[in-house]
């Protein structure tokens, strides 16, 4: 989640950097979340 929110705001902002290919594992937070 971090990983994402990181780049979405890296975009918004033009910031250069290099994408991070990552597994995202909302669907297990949200199950432990419940």
């Amino acid at each position: 989640h971090v990983f994402k929110m990181e780049q979405e705001e890296y975009t918004r902002e033009e910031i250069n950097w290099s994408y991070v290919e990552f597994v995202d594992n909302q669907d297990v937070l949200d199950l432990i979340e419940k």
